[in-house]
C-alpha cells in the first residue's frame, strides 16, 4: 500500500467510472485499474463492485476511505509545513461529527475546504473523525476519538434544540431534503428537478436510511405534520445508493440533498424536490481559538454551495520512506535500523536521502557516533505518528475484516523429499496456527521447482513462494540459516571413505541431479562445477525418484542434510560433507515487489520464521 495508490483510490471512490477518475488524475485508465487491483490483492478485500453501469465502492472501501484520507492529509500538511518550519509549534484541530455520510457533497466539500485552509495555515493539521456507521457492519470496533470539546475541536452537527450552551456556533448550510428513487414517480416538469407534492408523497412507501438522530427526528416530525405516516427504516446507508440502483425492487429514500454526490449522475436515479420543503440546519460548534478553525467553517460553507469538486492529493513522499524514517528515528543509527528492517544499509540511506530531498529539509544530522535529529525531523515525527496510527488501524481492521470475508492465500514451495524434515514440520505448524487466526480464508499450497515458482509469483498464481535461491526479481525474506550441502549415497557406496569426501573426488561419482530449474542445481553448478568436472549421469526433476535411485543403485546426489536427515538417522542413506569447500543452500520466502505484503501474508511469514527457529532448536 503506497501513498500514490491511496490517492488514486480516493478519486476512484468519488467518480462513477475508471475513465472519469483517470481523467481527473491525469493518468491512463489502465494505470488506475492496475493500482486498484493491486490494492485489493494486498488487502485481500473487495473494494469495488463492478457493473455495466460503472463501479461503486463496497462497505470495505468506505471504511478504508476515511483512514486513507487521514494518511494523505498528514502527508500533504507535512509537505507544506516542514520546508517552512520556523520554530512554530504544530497545531492539531480535530473535526468530529456523528454524520455517517460518505462521498456526498458534505464529505467532498469538507475535504476541499481543509486543503484550502491548510495552504493558508501551514502550522495546522486537521484530522477528521466522521462516524460512517460502518464499524458494526464490518465487525470492527467503533472508532473513538481522544479529543474532547475542551480541546482544539470543531464539531459538525445538525442543529438540535438541546445543544449545550457555552460553545460558539456558526451556521454552515441549510440542507434541503429530497426524495430519491429508482423509479419515475411523477411526470417531468421541464425543470432541473421534478417536484413532489404532499399528495404525491402520500402515495409513496418512503424509507429513511441510517441517519443521525437529529435528522431522523426532523424527518419524522415532517411526516407527522404533513400526514405522511411513519416512513420505514433501512439498515442501508447513503453510500449504498449506487448498489441499490441495481435493485429490481422500487425504493424511495427521503434524504438530505447534501448526502448525494455527482458520482450518482450516471446512475438510473430520479431526484425530486419537495413542494413543502423540509430543511435541516447544519451547524459548527467551535472549541478552538486558532483562526484556522473559523476559516475552515467559512470555506466549508462556501464550497458546499458551489459546484462539487474533488480534492486531489499529490503525495511526494512514499509510505515506504515513512516506514524507514520510523526505524531510523527510533534507532538513531542507520546500520541498526537497516538490520531491524532487514534491508541493505545503502538502500535505507538512499530512501532517507530521497525523503529529505522531497521535503526540502535535513531530518537527520550525521555524526560520527550516530545520528542527531534536527528540529524538522522532530516535527516530521509528529506527522509520522498520525500516519502510523492510521496504518495500524488499517492493519488491525484488515485482520478483522478478513476473518469475516471468505478469501484465499496461495503458497508455492519447492518439493521436499522427507515429510518429517524441519521445514515440513515448520510449515505444517505454521499452517495450523495461521488457519486458527484466519479460519475463513481458503489456503492452497502448490509445489513446483524454483523457476516455476518465480513465474507463479510474477503472474500472480501464488502470493508467496518458498524457494532455495535468492530471486532475481521480486521481494524476498530470508527464512533460516544456510544449510551445508553434501554427498548423499547408499551406506555401502564404495566411492566414499571417511567422514568427508574431497571436492576433487566427486569427479568419479555418478551423480543424479535435478535440472537447472531447481535452485539447488544452480547452486551446484555455480559452486562445484567450476572447481571439479562433475559426472552427471542423469537429470531427474522428481526428487523422490532421485532418492529412490540413490537408495537402490550406485548413483549418488548432492543435497542438504536436513532434506534426508531421517533417512540418515535410520541408516538408509549416508550423508558425507564435501571437504575443501563449502556450498550452502538458503531458503527464502519470495513475493511480488510490485506491492506490499498483506497483513495475512506478513503473519504467515512471521509464524513460519518462528517455527523454523523452534525446529532448529
Amino acid at each position: 500500500m503506497e501513498a500514490r495508490q491511496l490517492c488514486y483510490f480516493l478519486i476512484a471512490c468519488q467518480q462513477p467510472n475508471h475513465a472519469t477518475a483517470a481523467k481527473e488524475l491525469g493518468i491512463a485508465p489502465s494505470t488506475l485499474s492496475t493500482s486498484l487491483n493491486l490494492l485489493e490483492e494486498e488487502l485481500a478485500i473487495k473494494l469495488f463492485h463492478r457493473t455495466q453501469q460503472g463501479f461503486h465502492p463496497t462497505k470495505e472501501a468506505r471504511w478504508l476511505y476515511s483512514n486513507a484520507e487521514i494518511i494523505l492529509r498528514a502527508i500533504e500538511s507535512a509537505q507544506s509545513y516542514i520546508p517552512n518550519y520556523k520554530d512554530a509549534p504544530l497545531n492539531e484541530i480535530t473535526i468530529t461529527s456523528s454524520l455517517k455520510f460518505f462521498l456526498g457533497r458534505l464529505s467532498k466539500a469538507l475535504s476541499a475546504a481543509i486543503g484550502e485552509v491548510q495552504s493558508q495555515y501551514m502550522d495546522v493539521l486537521f484530522s477528521v473523525n466522521f462516524q460512517f456507521g460502518l464499524q458494526s457492519a464490518l465487525g470492527l470496533r467503533t472508532l473513538q476519538t481522544n479529543a474532547s470539546e475542551t480541546d482544539q475541536t470543531i464539531h459538525i452537527e445538525y442543529k438540535s434544540p438541546d445543544l449545550e450552551d457555552g460553545y460558539e456556533e456558526l451556521p454552515i448550510f441549510e440542507d434541503q431534503w429530497v426524495v430519491v428513487s429508482n423509479e419515475m414517480l411523477c411526470a417531468p416538469t421541464g425543470q432541473e428537478f421534478s417536484i413532489l407534492s404532499i399528495d404525491n408523497m402520500r402515495a409513496l412507501d418512503l424509507t429513511l436510511p441510517r441517519l443521525p438522530d437529529n435528522l431522523m427526528a426532523d424527518a419524522l416530525n415532517y411526516c407527522k405534520e404533513n400526514g405522511l405516516g411513519v416512513p420505514s427504516n433501512s439498515e442501508e446507508d447513503i453510500g449504498s445508493l449506487p448498489r441499490l440502483c441495481q435493485s429490481v425492487e422500487a425504493f424511495a429514500f427521503l434524504i438530505p440533498a447534501s448526502t448525494l454526490s455527482s458520482r450518482l449522475g450516471q446512475r438510473k436515479l430520479y431526484r425530486y424536490e419537495l413542494e413543502t420543503p423540509l430543511i435541516s440546519q447544519l451547524m459548527a460548534r467551535i472549541a478552538s481559538d486558532h483562526p484556522a478553525a473559523k476559516s475552515l467553517v467559512k470555506a466549508f460553507s462556501s464550497r458546499i454551495l458551489n459546484m462539487e469538486e474533488s480534492h486531489v492529493f499529490n503525495p511526494l513522499i512514499s509510505l515506504r520512506q515513512i516506514h524507514y524514517f520510523t526505524y531510523v528515528y527510533e534507532a538513531r543509527n542507520i546500520s541498526l535500523a537497516a538490520k531491524r528492517l532487514r534491508v541493505a544499509q545503502p538502500a535505507l540511506s538512499s530512501q532517507i536521502k530521497k525523503l529529505e530531498t522531497n521535503l526540502g529539509v535535513q531530518l537527520f544530522s550525521r555524526q560520527r557516533g550516530g545520528l542527531d535529529i534536527t528540529p524538522e525531523g522532530h516535527i516530521f515525527a509528529s506527522y509520522v505518528n498520525v500516519i502510523n496510527e492510521a496504518r495500524e488501524r488499517i492493519r488491525r481492521d484488515v485482520v478483522a475484516i478478513s476473518a469475516q470475508r471468505q478469501s484465499r492465500l496461495r503458497i508455492g514451495m519447492i518439493p521436499i523429499i522427507d515429510n518429517d524434515s524441519p521445514i515440513v514440520r515448520a510449515m505444517a505448524k505454521t499452517l495450523c496456527k495461521w488457519k486458527s487466526m484466519y479460519p475463513n480464508v481458503n489456503v492452497q499450497v502448490l509445489e513446483g521447482p524454483n523457476d516455476l515458482l518465480q513465474d507463479w509469483i510474477l503472474d500472480g498464481t501464488v502470493h508467496l513462494a518458498l524457494v532455495e535461491t535468492a530471486p532475481v526479481q521480486g521481494g524476498r525474506i530470508k527464512l533460516n540459516g544456510a544449510e551445508e550441502l553434501g554427498l548423499v549415497s547408499h551406506p555401502e557406496y564404495q566411492g566414499v571413505t571417511g567422514d568427508h569426501i574431497p571436492a576433487s573426488a566427486l569427479a568419479g561419482v555418478k551423480l543424479v541431479l535435478p535440472t537447472p530449474v531447481f535452485g539447488i542445481r544452480r547452486i551446484i553448478d555455480g559452486d562445484l562445477a567450476s572447481a571439479v568436472n562433475l559426472d552427471i549421469a542423469m537429470e531427474v526433476n522428481s526428487l523422490a525418484t532421485v532418492i529412490g535411485l540413490v537408495r537402490t543403485s550406485e548413483y549418488a546426489t548432492i543435497l542438504p542434510l536436513a532434506a534426508v536427515e531421517r533417512y540418515v538417522e535410520q541408516g538408509i542413506l549416508k550423508f558425507t560433507p564435501i571437504s575443501g569447500m563449502s556450498i550452502f543452500r538458503n531458503t527464502y520466502m519470495t513475493y511480488s515487489n510490485e506491492r506490499e505484503l498483506t497483513v495475512m501474508e506478513r503473519d504467515f511469514i512471521s509464524i513460519l520464521r518462528d517455527k523454523l527457529d523452534i525446529s532448529a532448536a
